[in-house]
């Protein structure tokens, strides 16, 4: 069994159905405060479930769509069916779907393809990150003033006010802002070089796990607002070099 060529495998299938479904009437559905979701997250949730159970019956599975206790496996999949669901349904083509293989609480295989670019992001642990095969390296750039930085953020309230806050303290310091609205999207972008600096608050692990190992991978520092290594439990993660991550947390802790 090979997880690298299995991931390429289901996460081009979920994509494949996405693609010929998107752009037509979708429906979202409120999970919870102002998260939503699809039936089109359901079905490709129930595309990877299928695929993976038959394919590692020993191996547990959890995706936003179908949560679980997966994490008492040793290995289990974590799966975000449809990355960007609001750009998704609203016709936006900004939208991914996305695979982690979890090994003791450790991301150890990541996966991320974008439908309409047909953009297939993936790493293994120790082996680097790659885009349609072609090795990813993280930007060069030192220099905040310089930085092109994407901010995420999770749904609730407390989330949303520390975005705008955030947004308001450091805007003023870096280049320019890019906001995607897909947390998978913006780290891959981040492990290419497009933007030198992510950060996010309250997103889940299933959101962060893929792209996290390829950022990673990249040669990015992956870490908590404590810049502590990131963890699968951390609801908070800043991406980028070691300095200007040091200097945003200063910013944003006002020391």
């Amino acid at each position: 069994m090979s997880h690298k060529t299995d991931c390429q495998i289901i996460v081009k299938k979920a994509g494949s159905y996405l693609l010929s479904h998107f752009g037509k009437a979708v429906t979202q559905t409120t999970k919870k405060g102002k998260h939503y979701h699809t039936l089109e997250d359901k079905i490709v949730s129930d595309i990877y479930k299928h695929f993976l159970t038959l394919k590692y019956p020993s191996y547990g599975f959890s995706s936003e769509e179908e949560p679980s206790s997966a994490s008492s496996h040793k290995y289990y999949w974590l799966v975000d069916p449809i990355e960007g669901t609001t750009n998704f349904s609203r016709g936006i083509p900004l939208f991914a779907t996305q695979i982690a293989l979890i090994h003791n609480e450790k991301v150890v295989v990541g996966c991320v393809y974008l439908p309409i670019q047909n953009e297939f992001t993936q790493t293994t642990k120790n082996r680097g990150s790659t885009c349609n095969g072609l090795p990813l390296s993280f930007s060069s750039n030192t220099s905040l003033v310089e930085s092109v930085m994407s901010i995420g953020k999770g749904t609730d309230s407390d989330n949303l006010a520390w975005w705008g806050q955030s947004v308001s303290l450091l805007s003023p310091q870096v280049r320019t802002i890019r906001l995607l609205g897909a947390t998978g999207i913006e780290l891959c972008y981040l492990a290419s070089g497009k933007i030198d600096l992510y950060l996010n608050y309250g997103s889940k692990p299933y959101d962060y796990a893929p792209g996290s190992l390829i950022a990673k991978e990249a040669g990015a520092n992956v870490c908590n607002f404590d810049q502590k290594s990131w963890s699968i439990k951390n609801s908070d993660i800043i991406v980028g070099n070691k300095k200007i991550i040091n200097e945003s947390i200063i910013l944003l802790k006002g020391k």
